[in-house]
């Protein structure tokens, strides 16, 4: 549907997505932990949104065209994924430039910048790593500590048909290694429709007839598991009583 100024929350196990339909400013989550934020480029403003548990496709216009943005929460690992892409029969983009910032709030962080790779760590290694790869690699990067703490990054990349963004946090071992698999993001992404799909579940689910509430629920499901098992629902009562729940559905 069209894109409006609503929020949307993408989740696999460890990492969150979050930000709005149509100015993006993607937060990246590593469980309930702020490790990145305001992700932003010079592509425009979203239009239109197709959205699910873990995806988000939205289309974006501004001076220079059209272009398809699709972030995901990969469901497994503490990884998510941006990519831009031209839509169907037009041209690649010029270029695109992409600011974000990491660890927010954090002070005395190291940073190490090589190719497509940017690495930051918090000094006292108190917190979590986040690792940053840029495909293809920028022709420019440029880091620098912001002003409420963390580190501002900007890239420039030049035009080629699809730039991807992946984000990846946790120790500097699991960071990487979550980076890594962002070869397989075709992969992720498939294994994240099939979780979201009410005729792939075990568990029981409704069969009305209705798409919008049987989807509805699935993705309820869903959404309650991701919020469990990223340690984001910190209520004891809420997560005894959705346990009890999904006992009772075989969940």
């Amino acid at each position: 549907g069209p894109a409006g100024a609503v929020p949307f929350v993408l989740e696999g196990e460890h990492m969150a997505v979050t930000g709005t339909e149509r100015r993006g400013e993607h937060a990246f989550w590593l469980g309930s932990r702020l490790v990145a934020r305001a992700l932003t480029t010079d592509a425009g403003a979203g239009v239109n949104v197709v959205t699910a548990p873990a995806t988000l496709r939205r289309e974006l216009v501004g001076a220079g065209g059209s272009l398809l943005e699709a972030t995901l929460a990969v469901p497994t690992l503490p990884l998510a994924a941006v990519q831009w892409s031209p839509v169907p029969g037009g041209r690649p983009p010029r270029g695109i430039e992409l600011a974000l910032t990491l660890l927010p709030g954090h002070r005395n962080l190291r940073y190490h910048v090589h190719g497509e790779f940017l690495r930051a760590v918090p000094d006292d290694d108190a917190g979590s790593a986040v690792e940053v790869r840029v495909h293809p690699a920028p022709a420019e990067w440029s880091v620098g500590e912001g002003a409420e703490g963390g580190l501002d990054m900007r890239a420039s990349v030049a035009a080629e048909p699809h730039v991807t963004l992946l984000l990846a946090a946790g120790t500097a071992e699991a960071a990487s290694r979550a980076v890594a698999s962002g070869v397989h993001l075709q992969a992720h992404e498939m294994r994240a429709a099939a979780e979201a799909d009410p005729a792939a579940m075990e568990a029981l689910t409704t069969a009305t007839g209705v798409p919008e509430l049987d989807h509805g629920v699935t993705w309820a499901v869903v959404r309650v598991r991701g919020g469990l098992a990223r340690g984001a629902v910190t209520s004891p009562d809420i997560a005894f009583w959705s346990g009890l729940g999904a006992l009772a559905v075989g969940d």
